[in-house]
């Protein structure tokens, strides 16, 4: 990936492994894995995050980047673990945002958003396609348009530069189990009969032009008759 050295310079520290970070060690739920136990902000943890997802300044590929590591910081893997351990509940919960709104959509958390408590614990907002299309962000629209919603469930992890114009992000994709699907099978059926079959994707990035057409050759040039030759008519 490429970016500039100004931009490079002033985003991502956390992410590049320039800056300092604190580690921390995420407890599970106190109240175990159930539905109830997992945490949104109400939209609180994006506010800080709308230059870098939806601002009209910079193109999409120079506010949101997929491609750094996570073990650059230590509070990315952390997350990334968390979601892992807590896959089952989180999948349940996505399950029923998806039944609930009829739209398809994807949980996304702020590594640096934690729920003040005893356990800090993150929180998970639910933002549904038609939100991801105003980023015009390829991976964002893709990743909830070209899978079964009723089969996976997508989370978003986003990590903000110091200045909040740009944002680096990782993506988990979690499984609902088949007992959860058979359990709300004929719920899943009227949702997915519902839903929008136009996948469409809206990016800021133009097609690359089409190739120049050949030019034609030059068409041959008239041979002159016998009484042009001999008289020099042209």
């Amino acid at each position: 990936m490429h970016m500039d050295p100004i931009t490079s310079s002033k985003t991502m520290n956390m992410a590049t492994g320039l800056g300092t970070t604190t580690a921390f060690d995420l407890q599970p739920p106190r109240q175990g894995i159930g539905v109830n136990t997992f945490h949104s902000s109400q939209g609180q943890a994006l506010v800080p995050a709308m230059e870098a997802m939806f601002g009209k300044k910079r193109m999409a590929k120079e506010r949101i980047y997929w491609c750094f590591s996570p073990e650059k910081d230590p509070r990315v893997v952390a997350l990334l673990k968390w979601i892992d351990a807590m896959s089952d509940g989180l999948a349940t919960i996505g399950l029923q945002h998806f039944l609930q709104t009829g739209q398809r959509g994807a949980f996304i958390t702020n590594v640096e958003y934690m729920v003040p408590g005893p356990n800090p614990q993150p929180a998970f907002d639910w933002i549904t396609k038609n939100h991801l299309r105003a980023t015009l962000d390829r991976v964002f629209q893709e990743s909830v348009v070209t899978y079964d919603p009723a089969k996976i469930v997508i989370v978003f992890v986003f990590l903000l530069s110091a200045s909040k114009n740009s944002m680096v992000c990782w993506r988990r994709k979690l499984p609902v189990s088949e007992e959860l699907r058979m359990r709300y099978r004929r719920d899943i059926e009227k949702t997915l009969g519902r839903l929008e079959e136009k996948k469409q994707v809206i990016v800021d990035e133009l097609p690359p032009p089409p190739p120049k057409p050949e030019e034609p050759p030059p068409p041959p040039k008239k041979k002159r008759g016998f009484w042009r030759r001999l008289f020099g008519i042209k």
